[in-house]
């Protein structure tokens, strides 16, 4: 059992490193790059960072500037200033059934990333709770839900409800639903029109799915404040991404 877990913990831990690695040495010409390509196109700045980003998980390199990163630990001793035996002997029972440093270094990652991941999905099933009211047998709204679809040319089947708060968003991972702020119906037809645009462009573009997966790679490196800053920025473009997208629609009326 604790062998096991020392060979896992052998090939998560240093992996876990070299990709940090990647991403603190990489991250300011990419920062550069996308800041530059965001005044003239948005879409194209939100592809470099996701590019970016996947290039981190796959085994070959999207971008021509980087390279491999030689990273390989034997020692632990040497790396945590664990002191030698000062024996030249070791049992065996010793070294299998010992727990190595990154053993222990991949218990306490296991433990913060399930406590995130926990208050991840809690937050989701909170949004859930504040649903009061099924919209979509609403006249007003269904009928500007029915001129959103055919204009966006949108078919799937898509919830609508009233919540008790004073923000629209959309959330789910493959069947969306699409959340209204509790004033939504005091609001004049062409706002309610302009948010339920708004938010059926996130349904278009698949933004809740990129959010889930983003929020998730964050609770993977909880540890690494760099790609917190990475996934607001790329949260930053989404939206104004989805902002030019309706003000297009908009104007095409």
């Amino acid at each position: 059992m604790i062998s096991n877990l020392n060979n896992f913990a052998d090939i998560v831990i240093p992996a876990l490193i070299k990709i940090n690695l990647q991403i603190l040495l990489y991250i300011l010409p990419v920062f550069i790059v996308a800041k530059m390509v965001s005044r003239q196109d948005l879409k194209l700045a939100y592809g470099i960072w996701w590019l970016f980003v996947l290039n981190c998980f796959v085994p070959f390199k999207l971008f021509i500037f980087q390279r491999e990163i030689p990273l390989e630990i034997k020692d632990t001793a040497i790396i945590f200033g664990e002191p030698f035996p000062f024996s030249g002997f070791t049992s065996v029972e010793n070294t299998v059934n010992t727990p190595s440093m990154f053993s222990f270094l991949l218990i306490g990652y296991l433990l913060i990333f399930g406590i995130l991941l926990f208050v991840f999905f809690y937050k989701k099933y909170s949004l859930k709770k504040l649903i009061v009211r099924n919209l979509g047998d609403h006249e007003v709204i269904n009928t500007i839900i029915n001129r959103i679809k055919g204009q966006l040319k949108i078919d799937k089947d898509i919830q609508i409800y009233q919540i008790d708060a004073y923000f629209a968003c959309t959330t789910g991972f493959f069947k969306h639903l699409i959340l209204l702020p509790k004033d939504i119906l005091e609001k004049p037809e062409s706002e309610i029109e302009s948010i339920i645009l708004h938010e059926f462009m996130h349904v278009k573009s698949h933004d809740s799915l990129c959010f889930n997966l983003l929020q998730i790679l964050k609770v993977v490196f909880w540890f690494n404040p760099v790609f917190t800053f990475i996934v607001k920025e790329m949260l930053f473009l989404q939206e104004l991404l989805c902002d030019q997208r309706v003000l297009s629609t908009a104007l095409l009326d």
